[in-house]
């Protein structure tokens, strides 16, 4: 599900798939990406932030820029990448397969 936010004057968008690091560990990876110049995403950071079951992990980075490939982003590893059995683990008194995630952005 797309989700675009406007703060500080500028749009950013949050991304979220079910993907495989090196075609073989099913995972979940989300970032933002910074939808203005290129230039100017250093100016942003952001927070994923998940939590459950008294755990919590936080990725935090500087926004993307529209123009980089996803697949590269994910190579780097400059995402929140979690195993896809992590949304099980996080709510096991639910037994739900939701992954809730924070999303939090300045400007530095």
């Amino acid at each position: 599900m797309p989700c675009v936010s406007h703060c500080f004057g500028e749009y950013f968008y949050f991304h979220a798939e079910a993907t495989f690091i090196k075609d073989v560990a099913p995972v979940y990876m989300a970032f933002v990406y910074f939808m203005g110049k290129e230039m100017d995403a250093c100016k942003y950071r952001y927070s994923l932030e998940i939590e459950g079951n008294g755990r919590k992990f936080i990725f935090e980075g500087i926004p993307q820029s529209l123009r980089e490939n996803r697949k590269r982003i994910k190579d780097r590893g400059d995402a929140l990448i979690v195993m896809r059995s992590l949304p099980h683990f996080l709510e096991q008194e639910t037994r739900t397969r939701c992954l809730k995630i924070a999303v939090q952005i300045w400007k530095i």
